[in-house]
């Protein structure tokens, strides 16, 4: 998979606010999404629907069929953020700390901590992570 490749879900519109130029779709479960490495960790393989809100010029009504057009590089960036790094922060305080202190229980809430600490700065900069993120919306006949 090359990392300009698209990933497309079809849904339907069921929001539209033209003053922010934002549409809010739901998008369903696909059954493209067994063949993706990560559907098992990832939220929209396990849920039959999924909000998203999509910033569009583009004039749309509410029950118009759409397709979410992401990329390669958004996906990996997301597992990179929600899994990968969180993971690393906590297995690797943990193993310091009961290196430092050779303490199995203090090594285990730090690393708790930290990957807690983690989340909270994630959400805090959820605005600029947000602008990272561009999806497409595209109508769809189908």
């Amino acid at each position: 998979m090359s990392q300009t490749e698209e990933i497309k879900h079809k849904g339907r519109i069921v929001a539209v606010d033209p003053k922010r130029g934002r549409v809010r779709a739901i998008i369903e479960g696909s059954s493209d999404c067994v063949s993706c490495p990560a559907h098992k960790l990832c939220n929209h393989g396990q849920k039959n629907e999924n909000i998203v809100d999509v910033q569009t010029s583009e004039a749309f009504l509410v029950g118009d069929l759409v397709e979410i057009v992401g990329t390669e590089i958004m996906h990996r960036k997301a597992i990179m953020l929600a899994i990968v790094l969180p993971c690393i922060i906590m297995v690797a305080s943990m193993v310091g700390i009961y290196l430092l202190t050779l303490n199995e229980t203090i090594a285990a809430i730090a690393g708790l901590i930290l990957m807690i600490l983690f989340f909270v700065a994630l959400y805090a900069m959820r605005n600029k992570i947000e602008k990272e993120f561009v999806f497409r919306i595209n109508k769809t006949n189908i």
